[in-house]
């Protein structure tokens, strides 16, 4: 009854703060897109790869995630970059990939216990945008998502709701955003 209490308090709060908010013309201007609703499990896709996976909404990760396998550190013309294969969660083929490398980070477990990532940067698709999203690399093989949305592509865009899932429809790999991010893409779609 407590939880009911609670649901019904937050979501009365929330239905206000919604009404007024929309009520004050200073508090939008045409340019300012509203944040969308998500649930705990959404489609993201990555356009490098070509193909969406289905991702865990975790808003106390800072950086988001993704299974990758074969991970392994080069050099290109003085650079760091990582080559790494993400697995197609349709086919199940590994898809190689280049990146160049943005940073190490630490990441600290529940059992205390460090573990160093390179992070790179993909072009997320999310909602009806694509952007640029750095991503740390890990092996995600126990976990039942093999992507994991940190607050890094959250903020500003989205507010979850963890009683929704897959609210989002796939995104378009292909379609053109705001911030001509999209990719120059001759290829098919998957």
């Amino acid at each position: 009854m407590k939880i009911l209490q609670l649901t019904y308090s937050t979501l009365l709060s929330l239905a206000m703060a919604l009404m007024v908010h929309a009520e004050s013309p200073s508090s939008t201007s045409a340019t300012q897109e509203e944040p969308i609703i998500v649930g705990e499990v959404e489609p993201v896709g990555i356009v490098e790869a070509g193909t969406h996976f289905e991702a865990r909404i975790d808003t106390g990760a800072e950086t988001c995630s993704i299974h990758a396998e074969n991970i392994e550190a080069f050099e290109r013309d003085g650079k760091k970059w990582v080559r790494f294969q993400l697995i197609n969660p349709t086919t199940k083929e590994p898809i190689l990939l280049e990146r160049p490398q943005v940073r190490r980070v630490k990441i600290k477990h529940q059992e205390g216990e460090f573990e160093r990532r390179m992070v790179v940067k993909l072009r997320a698709a999310f909602g009806e945008e694509i952007r640029p999203t750095e991503f740390t690399l890990t092996d995600r093989s126990l976990y039942q998502y093999p992507l994991l949305v940190g607050r890094n592509l959250l903020h500003g865009t989205a507010i979850v709701d963890v009683s929704r899932k897959n609210t989002l429809e796939k995104p378009d790999l292909w379609a053109t955003d705001t911030k001509d991010n999209a990719p120059k893409s001759s290829g098919g779609k998957n």
